[in-house]
């Protein structure tokens, strides 16, 4: 997955995207379909088709988690308000899904 600079086009906000890749994210071994950023912007968090979440350290590109509890693939992924809490959610098999809850700053 690559992360590249957007900046609006226009009044209608329209984005466009220079393709200039700022930042290469290695780690998933299948789509990556979902992703959220924390609220202070420090962190990335990403669900992929390969049963992962994977959190990463913006500016750096580093991978500081992967978290493997899904059966199947990862489809949602989103911080709480305050970002103490990372649901992700996914597919288990055709008939059932799979909603998890992650505590991202224990105290």
């Amino acid at each position: 997955m690559q992360l590249v600079d957007v900046e609006p086009l226009n009044h209608r906000s329209e984005v466009v995207a220079d393709d200039v890749p700022r930042r290469t994210l290695k780690g998933h071994l299948d789509r990556t379909v979902s992703m959220s950023f924390s609220p202070d912007d420090r962190t990335l968090a990403t669900g992929s088709w390969d049963g992962t979440v994977r959190l990463w350290h913006v500016i750096s590109g580093q991978e500081v988690a992967a978290l493997k509890a899904h059966y199947g693939k990862v489809e949602a992924v989103a911080f709480s308000p305050d970002g103490a809490v990372l649901a992700t959610g996914g597919q288990r098999d055709a008939d059932h899904g799979e909603v998890f809850l992650w505590r991202t700053n224990p105290k």
